[in-house]
């Protein structure tokens, strides 16, 4: 009998991403098609969902087909993951009714943000599912959605995230797993693991349920390859549909993010991080959520950038990029970029600060620094921002001796950032051989769908492999650890005169 292979599929920020898998861990094909983040006004991120999502998953998936190593016929399960807190409205036959509202970097939900916090307060969402409402919470933008683009909301017959949204297309089926429900706070309710009526019927009206899709968890079936789907994808017709969650879980099971006190470090257009935790409790400003099942709790803390930043950079200030040439020369710099600094926060910030009105800011600039000088200070203006959050998450300093830390996104390959992170933290990072690893966890939810796999116990090692590690150097650690309390400083000393400065909008005119 021959050995079956799985499809894992990541809708990411920056590309979709998809690859083919033996059920013993041997990547045969993998394929990405990039795609961008639109912005349509400062505080609003979208993405096509019928161009973009639907399309490149089309896109990628035939060509890891057309692979020569790929025998279409042997593909067992199909797993998707994708970009978290994001939903599109659709229509009755899954057409996208207007581009996908992405997550914490869209801020356009602030005042039904207000509205919602003055009128429930803090105690009793936290106790309905462990979270505050911040610009990470797909629920305010639901609000308003509802409120201010009524005709589309009277066609509307499903709200979906991107993974549903695929999980439709393929099979006819839409579903969302336990974290992804989550991410629709305050719609959600962890006490009962369930949509709440009457949360639900005060956001979003009496067919508020009838909007959602059905809770399920990731590594479920929720239906198998159509005839239609199957003659657009190429994929054999029947083949099982996991129902799939959000990047950073398949990136945490791709990698082997199981035991408590294990972190992932996702290098990715954002950065997360995601710690398996002892129990399910809120923990602001972090969020709380599950892996697979709600048995395996975790924390999470998210940036609002990351890998864009650098997108950012080459785009604006290199007239032909080499990031490697670039990289090698910032390498050769001085940890503290020569007394230049870096506050991150271009797109506002989410975690640990949670200000939407914060921005990004170059402090210390003169003369003699150059446009290598600001790469270097970005990459540890990011860093900085991780050290912060990894604090956050861990309760302070004196308790990350006991955490191990897995890096992995497509970051990963930027030597020169990764050991600046490790400097900045001082901890120890680990690195499997394969950097996608959000899509190879997919494709393993696709095998527990199949029913190959029965439980994460089945996962084969050789699907990660050995892992590599980074140490950070002693040396320019304790450089860094003089300069960590001025970059903390420098935020909240700016903080008024950024707030002041969005208020424009970044359109005055003279």
């Amino acid at each position: 009998m021959k050995t079956p292979l799985f499809i894992g599929v990541d809708i990411g920020s920056s590309a979709i991403k998809a690859l083919v898998v033996r059920a013993d861990g041997t990547l045969l094909a993998s394929a990405r098609r990039p795609h961008s983040i639109n912005h349509p006004e400062v505080d609003r991120a979208e993405m096509n969902a019928e161009t973009d999502w639907w399309g490149g998953t089309s896109a990628v998936i035939q060509e890891v087909l057309n692979h020569p190593e790929v025998n279409p016929k042997l593909i067992a399960g199909v797993g998707i993951c994708s970009i978290g807190a994001s939903f599109v409205p659709v229509n009755s036959n899954g057409v996208a009714l207007r581009p996908g509202i992405l997550y914490g970097i869209d801020n356009r939900a602030s005042a039904q943000i207000s509205q919602f916090n003055a009128e429930f307060g803090d105690d009793f969402l936290l106790k309905k599912n462990g979270r505050r409402l911040s610009s990470q919470s797909v629920g305010p933008k639901i609000a308003w959605l509802r409120e201010t683009e009524p005709e589309i909301w009277a066609r509307t017959t499903q709200l979906l995230p991107p993974s549903a949204f695929i999980g439709f297309r393929l099979s006819g089926m839409a579903a969302i797993d336990l974290h992804t429900a989550l991410s629709f706070d305050p719609l959600f309710n962890t006490n009962e693991m369930c949509w709440d009526k009457e949360m639900c019927n005060r956001i979003i009206g009496a067919s508020a349920l009838s909007l959602l899709p059905a809770v399920v968890l990731a590594n479920d079936c929720i239906g198998y390859v159509s005839k239609w789907a199957s003659e657009t994808t190429g994929l054999p017709e029947g083949i099982p549909i996991a129902c799939g969650t959000a990047d950073v879980v398949a990136e945490a099971v791709g990698i082997g993010i199981w035991a408590e006190g294990d972190v992932l470090v996702m290098y990715g257009s954002t950065l997360f991080l995601l710690e398996r935790v002892s129990q399910f409790r809120p923990s602001p400003p972090l969020w709380p959520s599950f892996l697979l099942n709600k048995n395996q709790p975790t924390l999470l803390a998210g940036a609002s950038n990351g890998g864009s930043l650098l997108v950012w950079f080459l785009r604006e200030f290199v007239a032909e990029p080499d990031l490697e040439s670039l990289l090698d020369q910032a390498s050769l710099i001085s940890p503290g970029s020569d007394g230049l600094l870096c506050l991150p926060y271009f797109s506002g910030e989410r975690a640990p600060i949670f200000d939407p009105n914060a921005r990004g800011v170059f402090i210390g600039l003169t003369t003699k620094h150059t446009r290598v000088h600001m790469l270097r200070a970005l990459l540890e203006g990011i860093a900085f921002s991780f050290r912060h959050m990894l604090e956050t998450l861990s309760e302070g300093s004196d308790h990350l001796k006991n955490k191990r830390l897995i890096g992995s996104g497509g970051g990963i390959r930027t030597h020169l950032w990764t050991q600046i992170m490790s400097d900045v933290s001082g901890q120890v990072q680990h690195f499997p051989k394969v950097p996608e690893g959000a899509a190879l966890g997919a494709a393993f939810l696709g095998g527990q769908a199949s029913g190959y796999f029965a439980s994460q116990d089945s996962i084969p090692s050789s699907w990660t492999g050995a892992f590599n590690q980074i140490t950070p150097n002693a040396d320019r650690q304790n450089l860094y650890n003089q300069i960590y309390p001025i970059f903390l400083n420098a935020y909240k000393a700016n903080a008024e005169l950024m707030h002041d400065l969005s208020k424009f909008n970044h359109e005055i005119k003279l």
